[in-house]
């Protein structure tokens, strides 16, 4: 009985020995992928095409608030007993359209945005696995690490990668 015992103690070490031997081979990195976003030409360019595509209803938003203001204004300059219900009425009815059509603008822009990060997070995604295995990672890690070592942060790499990608597509 010790006999097997021991033959089995001497098989796990053995076997840890081994993963310990393994795991020298893994070769580890990390990516920050909020600098990424942050500082890759891609999502300049993202936030730009968006500015474009959304100006005609940010104006359509800013010409209703001016309307809005300038109502105020002519409102406030009266005293408080002399504005008509009707004027009160015009005035309630203005801020309600005004705020609803904030809201809807603010949406779109969110959705909007929403849809072309997520885009671009997915080219992100397809850049690190790409470089990973181009460079022999066993393992890149992002989000949720308390510390690593710049010796295995590539996310300048990646960055690089991004930007010559960008560089090449302004070039077509």
């Amino acid at each position: 009985m010790l006999r097997k015992l021991t033959v089995v103690a001497g098989l796990l070490a053995m076997g840890m020995f081994a993963g310990v031997a393994q795991a020298a081979d893994v070769k580890i990195a990390y990516v920050n992928i909020a600098t990424i976003l942050q500082q890759a030409p891609q999502t300049e360019a993202i936030r730009v095409e968006l500015e474009k595509e959304l100006m005609p209803k940010k104006e359509e938003v800013e010409a209703k608030q001016a309307e809005l203001q300038k109502l105020g204004e002519t409102l406030s300059k009266k005293d408080a007993d002399k504005i008509s219900d009707a004027e009160k009425e015009q005035y309630g009815k203005l801020r309600q359209e005004f705020g609803q059509m904030m809201q809807e603008y603010q949406q779109t822009v969110n959705k909007r945005k929403n849809e072309e990060l997520g885009g671009f997070q997915n080219t992100v995604l397809r850049e690190v696995q790409t470089y990973a295995r181009e460079n022999g990672y066993s393992l890149v890690v992002s989000e949720g690490v308390l510390y690593a070592s710049p010796t295995v942060d590539i996310t300048a790499q990646i960055l690089a990668r991004l930007q010559d990608a960008a560089k090449a597509d302004s070039g077509k």
